[in-house]
């Protein structure tokens, strides 16, 4: 692999290893832990999400951060 955010993950573990599967998601929601290719990326910190429910549970002013451009869906299959 030569992405360094899977990699470390990799050596680290995850929560729920059966939600994620290294052939098929290049990153996991930091909220329920499951695998992911597209989500919401908040940039200033790189944390993602996978949905919009897990979005408001860890950032109660998504609103705010989706208006002003720092908190945005992306995807990121080309990753994989």
């Amino acid at each position: 692999m030569d992405h360094p955010d899977i990699e470390r993950t990799m050596l680290t573990g995850y929560p729920k290893p059966e939600y994620l599967d290294y052939e098929r998601h290049a990153r996991q929601c930091d909220v329920c832990k499951a695998g992911m290719n597209e989500g919401y990326l908040l940039e200033t910190s790189g944390d993602c999400y996978c949905s919009s429910d897990c979005t408001a549970k860890d950032l109660p002013e998504m609103d705010e951060l989706l208006q002003d451009g720092t908190l945005f869906w992306t995807d990121w299959y080309y990753e994989i």
